[in-house]
């Protein structure tokens, strides 16, 4: 899983930020790495840092992880 908890952006950062804070809940239904620890979810490991370009102004950068079910 990669959570996307920073941004790169030109422009607005509220809209480059709900961008990359939505695709965490699409892809993951997770707003967040911490909100996934929270239920029932554990961390195995961190694989390393991810980037998503969405468009021209906003990039995401998260850490890919591999979380386990309690």
């Amino acid at each position: 899983m990669t959570f996307f908890d920073s941004w790169r952006y030109s422009g607005s950062e509220s809209s480059c930020s709900r961008k990359c804070v939505d695709m965490n809940v699409k892809n993951y239904g997770f707003k967040s790495l911490k909100e996934a620890l929270n239920t029932n979810w554990q961390l195995v490991s961190k694989a390393g840092e991810e980037e998503m370009t969405l468009d021209e102004s906003c990039t995401c950068v998260g850490t890919s992880s591999v979380l386990s079910k309690k």
